[in-house]
């Protein structure tokens, strides 16, 4: 069997495009480096959830779960990549916590419109 390396972090992945571009800079391939660096920095908007990481807290306050349900949704989140141990800690993608949604904005939105 052949073992294969782990997959590349999307922040690698961007880091080492960027290195590229600056090695064609060098070689004086601006207009290539200049495309590189666009389309490193529209990939990095584009996964800002993905690649940011919630610590627990942070992850409660974002989703309104229970510690308990947090805790119970770990380990299947860790089994898609979307969660971590990191230093003892839970860790959580941004993208993979729900919002909870902003009731309060809800009732002001919807008390502007009965009285239009």
């Amino acid at each position: 069997m052949v073992d294969h390396p782990p997959p590349y972090e999307l922040a690698e992945v961007l880091a080492n495009a960027r290195g590229e571009a600056a090695v064609l800079r060098r070689a004086g391939n601006e207009g290539q480096a200049d495309y590189i660096e666009r389309l490193c920095d529209a990939v990095k908007d584009a996964a800002e959830d993905y690649m940011r990481w919630l610590e627990e807290p942070d992850a409660l306050l974002k989703s309104g779960w229970s510690e308990r349900t947090l805790r119970r949704r770990f380990t299947e989140l860790l089994e898609c990549g979307l969660a971590r141990w990191n230093d003892g800690r839970r860790q959580f993608r941004a993208c993979g916590i729900p919002q909870r949604a902003d009731t309060d904005a809800q009732r002001r939105r919807g008390a502007r419109m009965v009285t239009r």
